[in-house]
């Protein structure tokens, strides 16, 4: 039976070294984050507003205390995870912390759906075989028992980013982006972003609201968006090179432009789905070439 392109991505060998890169970087910028969101602060807040989502409401109100202890612990196996000690041990107590920590974070009223890839991602890697590649464990083991398929595992760390990605598309299709991606677009700028840096004290670059003035700039920009979200399964296929690259280029810039020039968020935290659409293999393998032609140009000029 003819295996189609996802299922190919999905059940095909190899790319291990590919998932133990990735994971190492994720569980770095998983402690980062965490750092820069600091849950320990909320935990000033009145007990009253304590409003925990559905998984942390057999849990009281934080205190100081636990959060800290939670956090600290949390760092260890974060560092533990990234270096691929322990790796299934360590990736499932990171896990679970960090769901406990970021839960807290979303549990004052607000929920913030910037960190659920970094959530689901976090979830995946423990049944995986992330460390059998590029990890302690494989050191300390003397190689990988038995060859395993990894390339599921990047799969659905991928299908993190691409199913809000699609989600956010089809709500705009339903609502009346269609009928004015210009008007809508001009609204984001700014109502929602300009509104909201000011009531946070963020000064933004005043070019940008004058930008917004310009209506088929507006309306280009609101089709261009529309069209990533709504591309973005694109990006799960593997035979159509041209478009994994298109599709996830333009939602990361189109991200990083929301999160670095519009100053939504402390930080980018989609950017741990995106570890996992880049192929480290091939990367590492340009560098050591390019490392061993450096060697025979220079072993060729002194005659060695």
């Amino acid at each position: 039976m003819t295996q189609g392109p996802l299922d190919r991505r999905a059940l095909s060998e190899g790319r291990g070294f590919d998932l133990g890169v990735c994971r190492a970087m994720f569980y770095l910028f998983y402690a980062w984050q965490c750092y820069l969101y600091a849950p320990s602060a909320y935990v000033s807040l009145p007990d009253e507003l304590w409003s925990p989502p559905f998984l942390l409401s057999s849990f009281g109100a934080p205190n100081q205390v636990g959060v800290i202890v939670a956090t600290t612990v949390f760092y260890g196996f974060c560092l533990a995870s990234a270096v691929g000690f322990m790796t299934r041990f360590s990736t499932a107590v990171a896990a679970l912390l960090g769901g406990y920590l970021f839960g807290v974070i979303n549990s004052y009223g607000h929920i913030d759906i910037h960190f659920c890839p970094m959530q689901m991602i976090a979830f995946i890697l423990p049944f995986s075989r992330a460390g059998d590649h590029f990890s302690l464990d494989r050191l300390m083991r003397g190689g990988v028992r038995g060859e395993g398929h990894y390339q599921w595992t990047i799969f659905l760390c991928q299908l993190s980013l691409v199913s809000l990605m699609v989600t956010a598309g089809i709500q705009k299709v339903l609502g009346n982006w269609l009928e004015q991606p210009g008007h809508n677009m001009e609204y984001w700028i700014r109502y929602k972003y300009f509104a909201d840096a000011s009531v946070k004290g963020i000064e933004l670059p005043g070019v940008l609201l004058k930008l917004t003035e310009y209506g088929p700039l507006m309306a280009g920009l609101g089709v261009f968006l529309l069209l990533s979200e709504l591309g973005s399964p694109l990006a799960l296929i593997s035979r159509w090179k041209w478009a994994r690259l298109s599709v996830i280029g333009s939602l990361f810039l189109m991200q990083l432009f929301l999160s670095v020039i519009l100053k939504t968020l402390p930080s980018f935290p989609w950017l741990c789905a995106y570890f996992f659409f880049v192929p480290w293999t091939k990367i590492f393998r340009l560098f050591r070439k390019s490392e061993e032609s450096v060697m025979i140009e220079s072993s060729s000029k002194t005659g060695v």
